[in-house]
């Protein structure tokens, strides 16, 4: 049987829990900015890398490049305007090296996060490698 409870200690489980509460609600959208910014890190390397390959199969060709680097980072779930830099710029010949760049805007939701870095967060993944093969003229 319970006992009964102190009339000066009425409702302090609730104020507790309201404490507490606010401060993992807080700590839980960090921990999930956290994890969408690792993800989000992860899949611009394998764009980047994805990019320098095509690059250096097509000798610095940018449009190919940048198609490429769409398709990856559409694959990987990540939506939005990603800036992609292809230095130097083409044509390129064989044994060049070619270094591609991408950058992607994600957006934060936590306070915490928000208030080290802003709302905004850029993310940067850069990969270089030789050119492999020749430049390709599209036509028509």
């Amino acid at each position: 049987m319970a006992l009964p409870a102190n009339r000066a200690e009425r409702g302090t489980a609730a104020v507790e829990f309201a404490l507490v509460a606010g401060l993992l609600v807080v700590l839980l959208f960090t921990a999930s900015d956290l994890g969408r910014a690792w993800h989000a890190r992860l899949v611009l390397t394998v764009a980047a890398r994805e990019g320098a390959r095509r690059a250096a199969l097509d000798a610095g060709w940018t449009p190919g490049v940048e198609a490429k680097v769409a398709a990856v980072l559409a694959a990987g779930g990540l939506s939005g305007a990603a800036a992609v830099t292809v230095a130097p710029p083409g044509p390129l010949h064989f044994g060049h090296d070619v270094t591609v760049t991408v950058r992607y805007p994600l957006t934060l939701h936590s306070p915490i996060a928000r208030a080290v870095v802003g709302a905004e967060a850029w993310l940067e993944a850069a990969l270089t490698a030789r050119v492999e093969g020749t430049y390709r003229v599209q036509i028509g």
